[in-house]
C-alpha cells in the first residue's frame, strides 16, 4: 500500500486547476429538460480503472469520479442511471446517444467530434512501466525495439502509436491488468498507462518485479464528458463542476490517501 500512496503524490488535483468563476444559475431551459430526464440518463464507467472508476464487487460505482459526480447529481436535482462496460462501449455509447455521460475521459480531437467535454479536474502522469531487469530512466526514445504495451482505445494508445514510429512495437491489450501482466511475465517489454491507475494495479496484483521506469512529458487530463446528442446536459453539467469548490473536490478525491508519502523516496530505484 505505501507504493501505490506515494505514486498517487503525482496526481495533480483540481485544487491546482485554473479557478472557477462562481456558478450562474441554471437556465429555464436546462431545468426543465432535466426535470424531463430526471431519473433517464445513462452514465457509462470504465468497471477497471480504479482508483479514478471502478465496479465494486456489489455492482457500485466507486473511486474519485464517482465522488465527483455524486456532488453533480445533488447540484442537479438528477440521478444517472449507472452501468460499468468495457471502455470501448463507452465511446461507442457516446458517439450513438445511449450513453448520455462517461465520468472521466480525456479529450481528444477525434472524440471531441461526438462529445462535450468539461474543463479538466484531474492530471495524471503518463508512466513507463518496465520489469526491474531494464535499467536507467526512460522516455518514449529510449524504447527502440522494445515491445510496447498500450490499452487499445485509451487516449494513451494513440499517443504511443504516434510515437513509435516504426521505432519499436506497440502491443494493444484489452486492460491495464493484462499490460501489467504481460510486462511482469516478459511478454512485453513496457507498459505505457497513468500512474494512479497502474500504482493501483501494481500493488493489487502483487507484481513487486515491475518499476515505474519514467514518466512522459504528456499528462491525462481527466474531464466528463456528454454525448453531443445532449447539450443542456453538457452546459448543466459545466455549470455543476463549477459550483463544487475546490476545497470540495480536493477532500473528496484523497479521502483515505496519505499524501505525505514521497514518490521519490518510495519508489523502486530507477538505476
Amino acid at each position: 500500500m505505501r507504493f501505490i500512496l506515494a505514486l498517487l503524490l503525482l496526481l495533480t488535483l483540481c485544487g491546482q486547476c485554473p479557478a472557477a468563476m462562481p456558478s450562474p444559475e441554471l437556465s429555464p431551459e436546462e431545468r426543465a429538460w432535466l426535470a424531463e430526464h430526471r431519473d433517464s440518463l445513462l452514465l457509462s464507467f470504465d468497471r477497471s480503472f480504479p482508483p479514478l472508476e471502478f465496479e465494486k464487487p456489489d455492482g457500485e460505482f466507486a473511486g474519485l469520479s464517482a465522488d465527483i459526480i455524486a456532488r453533480i447529481e445533488e447540484f442537479l436535482g438528477i440521478t444517472f442511471r449507472k452501468q460499468g462496460v468495457p471502455w470501448t462501449e463507452i465511446l461507442q455509447g457516446l458517439q450513438n446517444g445511449s450513453t448520455a455521460l462517461a465520468p472521466a475521459i480525456v479529450n481528444t480531437a477525434q472524440r471531441s467530434e461526438y462529445t462535450y467535454f468539461t474543463r479538466p479536474y484531474a492530471r495524471i502522469p503518463h508512466v513507463i512501466v518496465t520489469s526491474r531487469r531494464v535499467k536507467g530512466v526512460l522516455t518514449l526514445d529510449d524504447l527502440d525495439g522494445m515491445r510496447v504495451a498500450v490499452v487499445r482505445g485509451y487516449a494513451s494508445a494513440g499517443m504511443v502509436h504516434d510515437a513509435a514510429q516504426g521505432r519499436f512495437n506497440v502491443v494493444e491489450v484489452e486492460t491495464i491488468r493484462e499490460g501489467l501482466r504481460d510486462v511482469s511475465f516478459g511478454v512485453v517489454d513496457a507498459f505505457v498507462e497513468n500512474l494512479a491507475v497502474a500504482a493501483w494495479y501494481i500493488d493489487q496484483e502483487k507484481l513487486p518485479n515491475l518499476r515505474v521506469a519514467g514518466s512522459l512529458e504528456a499528462t491525462q487530463e481527466l474531464s466528463i464528458g456528454v454525448s453531443r446528442h445532449y447539450p443542456l446536459l453538457a452546459s448543466s453539467v459545466n455549470k455543476a463542476l463549477d459550483f463544487i469548490s475546490e476545497s470540495e473536490k480536493k477532500a473528496s478525491s484523497i479521502d483515505g490517501f496519505n499524501f505525505r508519502h514521497s514518490f521519490l523516496t518510495s519508489r523502486p530505484s530507477t538505476h
